[in-house]
């Protein structure tokens, strides 16, 4: 088994190899998340006019959306497997997943804006 990408290797390793890229992702994650708390529910004050019922429907809308790619994806490979073997489809559905994350990011804040 190839020892880059075995998971007992990397556990021995002290989760190094799982760090070194998890981290970041979650560093990124947190900043832009916050990013957006601040801006937007503090600094455009959403907490005064956001109900607690849009609250809750906005991050199912934007989880149907990437689950809506997710599928989409999957369906592709399932039509054409050699679709598994191009860096242009990956990259193309982690573009299509941002965009469709941004745009309905823009919708859930003019929706409240």
């Amino acid at each position: 088994m190839n020892p880059k990408i075995d998971g007992q290797h990397a556990c021995e390793n002290g989760g190094l190899t799982i760090g070194a890229t998890v981290l970041p992702a979650a560093g990124a994650l947190f900043v832009s998340h916050g990013i957006s708390f601040f801006r937007n529910y503090i600094g455009r004050r959403e907490y005064e006019r956001s109900s607690l019922l849009a609250l809750m429907f906005w991050p199912y809308a934007r989880l149907a959306m990437m689950a809506a790619v997710t599928i989409t994806g999957l369906l592709g490979v399932r039509l054409v497997p050699a679709f598994l073997r191009l860096p242009l489809f990956t990259c193309s559905i982690i573009l299509l997943k941002l965009l469709g994350d941004f745009a309905t990011h823009r919708m859930e804040h003019g929706a409240r804006g």
